[in-house]
């Protein structure tokens, strides 16, 4: 396994990646990644239906799942 778990009585969940990488699952599904190497982070929404990225220049976008 390369990577470190922890899960919590609340449902919450977090995974540490050896290259800095993380998720977080929330107890209402809703998922949350950084990403190490280019300092970016990504919301999904997956109750609503649409992800939402943020790059470290403040961009922001936002993608549904049926391609709207």
């Amino acid at each position: 396994r390369n990577y470190i778990q922890r899960i919590f009585p609340d449902g919450y969940e977090i995974w540490f990646y050896p290259n800095g990488d993380i998720k977080q699952c929330f107890p209402n599904k809703r998922l949350f990644f950084y990403y190490n190497k280019n300092k970016s982070c990504e919301f999904r929404y997956l109750d609503e239906g649409y992800i939402v990225n943020k790059f470290p220049n403040g961009q922001y976008e936002k993608h549904y799942f049926d391609g709207g």
